[in-house]
């Protein structure tokens, strides 16, 4: 466990002197912890060291590279590689940094783990491989602990009368099978809807639309720059 510098002293903000070399800064500022040099700085949710270069706030392993390695390819993200020991988020060790592609970075992150949070072993006969809209992803499920979970569930829902048993229902399989009048006004302009039984009108949701891909983009371009 290494000390965090305090992000104000005596003197203020601890800020890099001007006209200092940020290679230098960097060298100088970082702990040595076994084969890495941990950043002693501020550290985001994930555990990833901060630094703030032209008033902008980065990921400071992704400013180590590009300062004491070189540039890092569009789209590509630096991996702390474990095969050369590094063992920390935080580590700026030029060795132990590699930029790769976002499909290797997380093949080397399910690698890693060989085992899942209940202590069951990866082998090929217990994973099983997330599907999402029907592509295969990178995330991995314990057929073990997927199974125990289901009996669980099946456990609880027997010691349940069949009458007294909640069954969560959509809005829309209401109108469907007649316990529910079909929605004939849209909640959010209040105007008439074209087609009754639709949540919203085609200008709202044409706009919920837009808005939710513009805070997806502002999510990603934050997290890029923090990498």
């Amino acid at each position: 466990m290494i000390e965090r510098a305090p992000r104000r002293d005596a003197a203020g903000y601890q800020r890099r002197p001007r006209n200092f070399p940020l290679d230098e800064w960097l060298i100088q500022k970082a702990v040595p912890d076994g084969m890495c040099l941990r950043w002693p700085g501020d550290l985001n949710s994930n555990g990833y060291g901060l630094i703030r270069v032209d008033g902008v706030k980065r990921g400071v392993h992704r400013v180590a590279y590009e300062v004491l390695v070189g540039p890092i390819p569009d789209g590509y993200e630096i991996d702390h590689v474990w095969s050369r020991g590094c063992r920390f988020r935080d580590c700026i060790e030029p060795s132990h940094l590699e930029a790769v592609t976002r499909e290797e970075n997380v093949r080397r992150m399910t690698q890693k783990r060989t085992h899942c949070g209940r202590g069951h072993e990866f082998s090929e006969a217990n994973t099983a491989w997330r599907v999402v809209k029907g592509v295969r992803t990178n995330s991995r499920i314990c057929r073990t602990c997927r199974q125990h979970n289901r009996e669980q569930r099946w456990a609880r829902l027997s010691q349940i009368p069949p009458g007294e048993r909640v069954v969560y229902r959509t809005r829309r399989q209401d109108e469907l099978d007649g316990l529910r009048e079909p929605t004939t006004q849209c909640p959010r302009c209040k105007t008439s809807l074209r087609a009754p039984g639709r949540p919203y009108c085609a200008p709202c949701h044409v706009k919920a639309n837009a808005a939710a891909i513009a805070k997806r983009k502002a999510r990603q371009a934050e997290a890029e720059e923090q990498r």
